[in-house]
């Protein structure tokens, strides 16, 4: 079984393919006719099957025609840089082999330096050079390594088109903004939950506007994944130019009118915690004293110490009434049993009150 073995020497990585079809061919010679040419772009179309055979007028030498071929297109296998990798394939008369390689070019694009090379019933030997040129490799490359480069960096990453950025930019954005949204809600509204989401909102408008930016000085150019790997480019009409500057006009002015808003809930948020925080703890040690108060009246010996710790008991309540008076709770269950507690100490009628010793 033959195979190919390949080694990247080069500081990017690379992808390679290796491509068969199956041709049946018309035994009937053909001379002075219409003929058919055969492995023309054989694989770079994997759905569109006969692009690899097409008409040609001019040919007029005796030929055998093509009259059915089906290309089978392997998938792209990435071979790191620094690394070395063996392709092995079954040969067949009938079972055509091509080889397909692409070189990353360190900007998310892919240099085509080999497109469907026919292979043959033997082993080849190759290797991507420091320059990025595909060389045959010797018997001491393949077998001892020599001439081999060690990179210890990361491998390459598949960079993105400055749109395809853009895009992952803004819908981040979006899904933030959202966010900010709900946090805004005067039912649920946190200071500290608001805040955080205000921040991250900035952070991804930065990353937003960077994009944009990025995206506008590249000519408003879009991309679609090419068949070969990498990019295929195209530039925006000045309509569709012109219509997403004004759509991202209208995003700038939206934030900027968000983040007002929002800031603005935060610092009445600011100011009126500490405050309500602040009465709450008044309240709190408010009824802790008229509770102690309330405990020694209670467990007074006789009517003499009663009547003694009275007036401290009723003056600790009126400081609690006062405290509780300058925040009314939406829920006063805790209030209303304190009230009804102190009412029964004492026995009021129309004419007169007594208390309850």
């Amino acid at each position: 079984m033959p195979h190919v073995w390949i080694r990247n020497d080069f500081k990017h990585h690379l992808k390679i393919k290796l491509s068969q079809d199956k041709i049946v061919f018309d035994k009937q010679k053909k001379k002075n006719a219409l003929g058919l040419e055969g492995n023309v772009d054989i694989g770079v179309e994997p759905i569109n099957v006969g692009v690899g055979a097409v008409f040609n007028k001019k040919t007029e030498v005796e030929q055998e025609g093509i009259v059915f071929q089906d290309i089978q297109v392997a998938g792209f296998t990435r071979v790191e840089k620094g690394t070395e990798h063996t392709f092995a394939y079954n040969f067949d008369k009938k079972k055509l082999h091509y080889m397909t390689i692409l070189i990353h070019t360190g900007d998310g694009n892919f240099e085509r330096k080999m497109v469907n090379q026919e292979l043959e019933n033997k082993n080849k030997n190759i290797r991507i050079n420091d320059v990025g040129a595909i060389v045959n490799a010797n018997w001491t490359n393949w077998l001892f390594g020599s001439g081999k480069r060690v990179y210890l960096d990361a491998p390459t990453s598949e960079h993105k088109p400055v749109d395809k950025e853009n895009d992952l930019a803004f819908d981040m954005y979006m899904n933030t903004l959202e966010k900010l949204c709900k946090r805004m809600n005067p039912q649920t509204v946190n200071a500290d939950l608001l805040e955080g989401a205000i921040k991250d909102l900035n952070g991804k408008w930065e990353i937003l506007t960077l994009a944009h930016s990025n995206f506008v000085t590249s000519g408003f150019r879009k991309s679609k994944p090419s068949m070969l790997g990498g990019y295929e480019y195209t530039k925006l009409s000045s309509e569709d130019g012109k219509e997403y500057l004004d759509k991202w006009t209208n995003l700038e002015i939206n934030h900027e009118d968000k983040m007002m808003e929002a800031k603005k809930i935060l610092t009445g948020l600011k100011v009126s915690y500490p405050q309500i925080a602040q009465v709450k703890r008044r309240k709190a040690e408010a009824l802790s004293v008229y509770k102690e108060a309330l405990f020694y009246w209670k467990e007074a010996k006789n009517e003499y110490e009663k009547m003694e710790l009275l007036k401290d008991m009723v003056g600790k309540f009126e400081d609690l009434e006062m405290a509780h008076q300058a925040f009314i709770e939406k829920e006063n269950v805790d209030w209303n049993a304190t009230v009804e507690e102190f009412k029964d100490i004492f026995d009021i009628s129309e004419t007169e009150v007594k208390i309850k010793i």
